[in-house]
């Protein structure tokens, strides 16, 4: 790894920002009143479009004057502390020495994991960091550790500590799960059969399917359930009314000899942002697709159409007041787990790592996804 991209990652991990667009926090700073907000203001600061550069007061604001920043050393092993002239000095001459405002740099968060007790708390953040101008360069990955204090009414980061991701030591996959149920927007289960899996999963589950809700493919129809606040299974079969489309019906539906988890989407509060950065990695998402609501209140998503790997999520950015289609039953069956097994793992988990998603991916005989489901019977299985 060029020292150039250990050195501008600065253990800080900033959401990206789009090159010519002003930061929010820049212009109206954030409060800082919630560990969440504070954390965002850092990750909006230490991120500049090209022509610009960090606006080291906002970032002072948000550090303890004493604070204590711990960074790998620059070269080999081994570590250095820096107090906040001593970082922000050191970022201004990574600045300089590469010419990083003539491109912009952006760093943004795969995943977070929070404690708070009293007026204290700690934040886990798994980072990748990026040069704005140079997407065919790879992101920096690395782990802040914060500690953060409460003091006359508002919270200060007391200290900073990063340790980057080197091809001998790479980060630990439980890292990546942080939060990982909390970008599940949805499952897929195709059936052959749709009233007789809506059927199936009632006996199983203890909940009914509801028909309808949205959207179907040409030749199919369609069930949802919802599994919890914000996510939902949603059930697709072949529709006896329609002929099938040329080149048949979505997620192999023709071909199906039973019920399977097939696909699932992913939310994403920006959909050409998650697109900058899957093209960094080699990605291609695809064409946009618009789809109507599902919660019966006109509001349209946008998201990606599935692909062909069933482990590989779809993307989805809604409206936020989107709730899941059917929340009568929202609290009756609920999601806790999602995974995943595949002959060839190692090749699997590679484009999941590049998303920034937690899946974990098992050896096993075919390509299959598995959830966990809590339900008023107790803890289901579907796959």
């Amino acid at each position: 790894m060029p020292r150039l991209v250990v050195l501008v990652c600065l253990a800080l991990a900033a959401v990206p920002t789009v090159s010519g667009q002003e930061p929010a926090e820049r212009r109206h700073p954030a409060g800082t009143d919630s560990v969440d907000a504070l954390l965002d203001a850092v990750y909006r600061t230490v991120s500049f479009p090209a022509g610009e550069t960090p606006d080291w007061d906002r970032l002072r604001e948000l550090l303890l004057p004493d604070a204590l920043i711990v960074q790998p050393a620059t070269r080999g092993r081994g570590i250095r502390t820096l107090d906040v002239d001593g970082f922000v000095r050191l970022f201004v001459d990574d600045i300089e020495r590469y010419r990083m405002s003539e491109v912009g740099f952006a760093e943004r968060v795969v995943a977070t994991a929070v404690t708070e007790f009293g007026d204290i708390a700690s934040a886990q953040v798994v980072f990748e960091a990026r040069l704005l101008g140079e997407p065919g360069r790879l992101p920096q990955r690395g782990l802040d550790l914060f500690q953060l204090v409460e003091k006359d009414g508002r919270w200060f980061i007391a200290s900073i500590a990063t340790q980057f991701e080197r091809p001998d030591d790479p980060l630990p996959a439980h890292l990546y799960t942080a939060r990982f149920l909390e970008r599940i927007d949805h499952l897929v289960c195709a059936t052959p059969d749709l009233d007789a899996t809506i059927d199936d999963l009632e006996r199983v589950l203890g909940v009914r399917p509801v028909a309808g809700g949205g959207d179907a493919a040409p030749g199919t129809r369609s069930a949802r359930l919802s599994l919890g606040s914000s996510t939902f299974l949603e059930i697709v079969g072949p529709d006896s009314q329609q002929a099938a489309p040329e080149g048949g019906r979505p997620f192999g539906i023709d071909r199906l000899g039973e019920a399977r988890l097939v696909n699932w989407a992913a939310n994403t509060g920006n959909l050409e942002e998650t697109r900058s950065w899957s093209a960094a990695h080699g990605l291609d998402l695809g064409a946009t697709v618009v789809h109507r609501s599902l919660d019966g209140a006109g509001r349209v998503s946008r998201g990606t159409a599935p692909g062909d790997e069933p482990l590989v999520p779809f993307f989805v950015e809604r409206d936020p007041a989107w709730r899941p289609p059917v929340a009568q039953a929202s609290t009756a069956a609920v999601l806790v787990g999602l995974r995943a097994e595949h002959p060839d793992p190692t090749a699997a988990r590679s484009p999941l790592r590049a998303l920034g998603l937690g899946l974990t991916v098992a050896v096993g005989p075919e390509r299959r996804l598995i959830a966990t489901v809590a339900t008023p019977r107790g803890l289901v299985e579907l796959r």
